[in-house]
């Protein structure tokens, strides 16, 4: 695998070689959490990696929301904050902090898509 973050892999397409297609590349890059929402009211889902830090909503405000329209997709956090409170947690299946490996990533992702089948 090559060494890179997990923005890189991500924005690289790394996924895609490992059967996973990124919506937010095909829809142009959901920027903030409003146009995130609307992609995951809009089309067929199987898991959302969410950063905390967004503009216009905080990806627990995302989360939460995301939750009461389909609370069956898996959701992971992204986030470079290593002590975010469980009240902003907690409604996420799993988190990674961005300085893990992409690794840690896909290894996450794989287990979120398998706990949902």
């Amino acid at each position: 695998m090559p060494k890179c973050t997990n923005q890189q892999l991500m924005g690289a397409g790394w996924g895609l070689a490992q059967g996973y297609q990124s919506l937010s590349k095909m829809s142009g890059h959901p920027e903030d959490g409003e146009r995130g929402l609307t992609i995951f009211r809009n089309e067929p889902i199987d898991l959302v990696v969410l950063d905390y830090k967004m503009p216009r909503m905080l990806g627990d405000e995302v989360a939460r929301e995301m939750r009461r329209v389909r609370r069956s997709v898996p959701l992971l956090l992204v986030t470079a904050f290593h002590d975010l409170p469980t009240t902003c947690t907690s409604v996420f299946d799993g988190v990674i902090l961005k300085g893990d490996s992409p690794e840690v990533l896909l290894a996450r992702i794989k287990e979120l898509l398998e706990d949902d089948i």
